[in-house]
């Protein structure tokens, strides 16, 4: 589990995956289809930004 994975791993146990958690889940295999896949495309484009805003909504979803 990366460094960006682990919050979301813990906070996906406590939540049972509420929608937030599972948009920054899948947000976060889109990200590694961007690094990793070779230039395969991705369904939805994916930044650095998107990910910290997403994660922003995760938090405030569950009030951490």
């Amino acid at each position: 589990v990366t460094r960006r994975e682990r919050p979301l791993a813990d906070v996906w146990q406590r939540t049972q995956g509420g929608p937030a958690v599972r948009q920054m889940a899948w947000l976060l295999e889109e990200w590694r289809i961007k690094i990793y896949g070779g230039g395969q495309p991705q369904a939805v484009p994916v930044t650095e930004e998107t990910l910290q805003a997403q994660w922003s909504e995760v938090r405030r979803a569950l009030a951490l």
